[in-house]
């Protein structure tokens, strides 16, 4: 898919194949950052967090670096498709998958990070940010990775539907 800026082009390879997605995907979560508090992230920060994503992946997961076996899924949000982001993620080609419009719960951390960590956070009282960040990491590995295995697969099955709605709205999944 090209996206023509001006007069630049850039090419950005762009997975439609979600069965292809699925089996590359199936590892948890290996990368994580917290926003200073009150910060909102806007382009500049997220081109950084994706500079750090790009190193751990290249330190973590190596082969998936060397193969190019890893994609990049974000939404929509302005940050993530600023002039910046989708030229720097084509100059390095990076594989992303596409959020579609109007489905905003397709990403995993909607419809299951978000919800587990709730879950297991619920009740309990903070007194400050760091206690919060000292805790949310504990409650992030205590998510067995069959759930993770799990997850993957209902994100494929949301995805095929989508494929199969042809971009046309429906209410749930």
């Amino acid at each position: 898919m090209g996206i023509l800026y001006g007069e630049i082009c850039f090419e950005i390879r762009v997975i439609h194949d979600t069965s292809k997605v699925a089996e590359r995907i199936k590892l948890g979560i290996f990368h994580h950052e917290y926003l200073p508090a009150g910060q909102t992230v806007i382009k500049d920060m997220y081109l950084g967090i994706l500079r750090r994503l790009r190193g751990a992946i290249r330190k973590k997961r190596p082969e998936k670096w060397t193969n190019g076996g890893w994609i990049l899924h974000h939404d929509n949000a302005r940050p993530h498709t600023a002039h910046l982001m989708t030229s720097f993620l084509a100059k390095n080609g990076t594989q992303i998958l596409l959020q579609p419009p109007y489905f905003l719960d397709i990403a995993p951390n909607d419809f299951f990070l978000f919800p587990k960590l709730k879950a297991v956070l619920k009740g309990r009282h903070f007194d400050t940010r760091d206690d919060i960040i000292e805790k949310s990491p504990l409650a992030l590995k205590s998510i067995p990775k069959e759930a993770y295995k799990n997850c993957f697969d209902n994100w494929e099955k949301r995805w095929r539907w989508c494929v199969e709605a042809r971009g046309n709205y429906f209410e749930k999944f």
